[in-house]
């Protein structure tokens, strides 16, 4: 991607491809279905260029098959590219091993989608809060007192209720608030959260938005939130990177995204949302392009980027 405003880069991805193989599901029958039986490969990531700036709070946005949790997959570890490279403080992710592998898997902490699934149904709340100091060295007494202190942070309190209660005995924002307390208990430096009010009634997603920025600001992480949902990434991130079939199309401050998108693909999600417009209008059906679409800061066209630079640290793909 091309530059940023910010420095002091956490996380890097460059050149990044992520492609997966894929197997038809047609029946066995004819040389014809044979055929179809055989592997094909889709790309989920198209030579992704993205960076996640120390203490800021940046959204990737996007429908569906986007991309934009295959990245947040690649970042913390958990999906090897098949090109290019990936850095948590300029090491490459992939290559990290022994004491630095402790560190990474210490600072970046992901909050997942799925509440239900994200805790154990066999162990207490207690001990799946305290996974999250697994790799810190720590006796048995503090680290019971960190998750004590923890649970009463985000508001899992009386903390003695629920320190022996097991998930199913939770409700599913009690749930994502044992997730929350789990992904920050070790003070890591990086957040990662994929969706992590979709699944929730829609009566408990402000007051857990809210409980994660809260945490974000007192713990000052930095935080990559990965939605579908602009109303959401506008009111938690302060830059935003819109992902269309594994390529990012749009990144900029969220407000200035906001105001004025310059991507066909941004306006669809734009028109999902209509109370995001002034108004409560929608937006028009074609994309209102900036009078210096077309080339960069200087007014020249750039014909070495596949982006344009809009001003101001915003920048749209051609095409």
């Amino acid at each position: 991607m091309v530059g940023s405003p910010w420095s002091h880069e956490v996380l890097k991805a460059q050149g990044v491809n992520v492609v997966f193989r894929m197997r038809s599901s047609a029946p066995k029958g004819d040389h014809l279905a044979s055929v179809a039986r055989e592997s094909f490969y889709v790309k989920a990531l198209r030579n992704v260029d993205f960076q996640v700036l120390e203490g800021e709070s940046v959204s990737l946005v996007g429908g569906s098959g986007s991309g934009k949790s295959t990245l947040a997959k690649v970042f913390l570890g958990f999906l090897r590219p098949k090109e290019g490279s990936v850095a948590y403080l300029g090491n490459d992710i992939y290559r990290l091993k022994g004491r630095r592998m402790r560190e990474f898997r210490i600072n970046v902490q992901p909050i997942f989608q799925d509440p239900y699934n994200s805790l154990n149904p066999a162990r207490k709340i207690s001990h799946s809060v305290q996974l999250g100091l697994f790799l810190h060295e720590m006796s048995k007494e503090q680290k019971e007192e960190r998750v004590a202190r923890t649970l009463e942070m985000v508001g899992l309190t009386p903390v003695d209720l629920f320190l022996d209660k097991y998930p199913h005995q939770l409700s599913g924002g009690q749930r994502q608030r044992a997730a929350i307390a789990r992904a920050f208990i070790g003070q890591p430096k990086v957040i990662i959260a994929d969706e992590p009010v979709s699944m929730l009634d829609a009566s408990v997603r402000a007051d857990i938005l809210n409980l994660i920025l809260k945490m974000k600001q007192s713990k000052n992480t930095t935080f990559l939130y990965i939605t579908h949902d602009l109303a959401t990434a506008r009111y938690l991130t302060e830059r935003m990177a819109v992902m269309e079939q594994g390529e990012i199309v749009e990144l900029g401050k969220t407000e200035d995204i906001i105001e004025s998108p310059a991507h066909e693909y941004t306006m669809r999600l734009m028109n999902a949302v209509p109370d995001i417009w002034h108004h409560g209008s929608r937006a028009p059906d074609r994309p209102v392009v900036p009078p210096r679409f077309g080339v960069d800061s200087d007014g020249e066209k750039d014909e070495t980027s596949g982006y344009v630079d809009l001003g101001n640290g915003h920048y749209v793909k051609r095409g």
